[in-house]
């Protein structure tokens, strides 16, 4: 009795076996790479949620504390913070143009504290527009404080 494999041999339906192998293994990998990719986002946006926004809560956004990297349009458009602690360590503040400045369209009363001795002190991470809230007008900016300051600082 012969078995009817068409006109393909078994070694014919064994290589097409062996190449939906490879493909499904290839397959795989991609997932796990991209599944890896996706977890370690998360872990980033958790980190960036606990490290970047302390004093953010539901109810109010007058203060916001930053520890180590506010990304470009961070706060655009957020009207309640009233005052930003951003110490020296900071490394990155990501502001390409006056419109990716984290602070664009934020309140014009908002006070930036920061430990940095002057502007021209700022460091090298901070982009060029790291505290403009419009085309031409930039926050506040109070050079050469402590973290007290910034604490005693009254939110009108």
């Amino acid at each position: 009795m012969s078995i009817d494999t068409g006109n393909y041999s078994a070694k014919h339906w064994s290589l097409k076996a062996e190449q939906a192998q490879i493909q499904a293994n290839k397959a795989l990998e991609l997932i796990t790479e991209y599944k890896t990719q996706i977890e370690n986002s998360l872990l980033n946006i958790q980190k960036v949620t606990n490290t970047f926004l302390r004093g953010i809560t539901a109810d109010t956004t007058e203060w916001v504390v930053i520890e180590s990297k506010i990304g470009k349009s961070c706060f655009k458009n957020v009207k309640q913070i009233k005052k930003i602690w951003i110490p020296s360590t900071c490394e990155i503040i990501e502001a390409p143009s006056y419109l990716e400045s984290p602070f664009y369209n934020c309140s014009e009363d908002c006070q930036i504290f920061t430990d940095v001795t002057d502007e021209d002190s700022t460091p090298v991470g901070w982009g060029n527009f790291w505290n403009y809230f419009s085309e031409t007008e930039k926050l506040t900016v109070n050079y050469n404080s402590t973290i007290q300051d910034f604490n005693e600082y009254k939110i009108v």
